[in-house]
């Protein structure tokens, strides 16, 4: 796949006066290669996908030292890819 036409966009903040936040979101047409396109009767444009990225991160006191609490959500939708989502929680403890 290196015919693809894509549109990303991101942007990182702060929430909330404390909480740390990421975006990315990319939309894609993809139309495989010269020898082998992906395009057919049912697709005649190619597939498309979404792909889209949200973290969200709050420092913490943590045991006495600084830390930090995250959380990530990420989601791919489309014709190129199976669609699919999943979720992150975590928490960092800094020496």
């Amino acid at each position: 796949n290196n015919r693809v036409w894509v549109f990303h966009l991101g942007m990182r903040g702060v929430v909330f006066s404390d909480i740390e936040g990421t975006t990315k979101l990319s939309y894609s047409s993809n139309g495989g290669t010269y020898d082998e396109p992906f395009r057919s009767v049912e697709l005649p444009e190619g597939p498309f996908q979404f792909s889209g990225l949200l973290m969200l991160q709050k420092q913490i006191h943590l045991l006495g030292g600084a830390g930090r609490l995250g959380a990530s959500f990420a989601v791919d939708n489309g014709d190129l890819y199976r669609n699919a989502s999943g979720l992150r929680l975590s928490l960092r403890r800094d020496f």
